[in-house]
């Protein structure tokens, strides 16, 4: 617990002046970061639009489908994302959602190899 000083600045439980640190700008930029990342992400499926349908052979409508899921899902995530903060603090839901949002990224790149589950659909639209 933290008390201001006569002087006006912090003081810690011994009653010593606290050095003003950067950890707050870290934070920020790290917060900016992710943030940027994840509306790259968010933006990397419509550019990728045209290429994805070509390759599996999606028609304007089922795109049209593809990209309405996936607004949908980012929309109906905000409601128990906002709990979570209210509920749980944003340090514990940040972490959380980061470790979880890095897993599942880093399992995309698995998508066509023979043995996962998505390939047998992506081979059965391919054919």
């Amino acid at each position: 617990m933290t008390a201001a000083g006569p002087d006006g600045a912090p003081r810690g439980v011994l009653g010593t002046a606290i050095a003003p640190t950067h950890v707050r700008y870290w934070i920020v930029a790290l917060l900016f970061l992710a943030t940027t990342i994840n509306y790259a992400d968010r933006a990397t499926l419509s550019i990728v639009g045209v290429s994805l349908s070509a390759d599996l052979k999606i028609d304007a409508v089922a795109m049209g489908y593809v990209f309405s899921a996936f607004g949908w899902a980012y929309v109906i995530g905000q409601l128990p994302g906002g709990w979570l903060l209210d509920r749980f603090g944003s340090r514990r839901v940040y972490i959380w959602s980061l470790l979880a949002w890095s897993a599942v990224t880093s399992r995309t790149s698995t998508i066509r190899r023979p043995g996962s589950l998505a390939f047998a659909d992506i081979a059965a639209a391919m054919s």
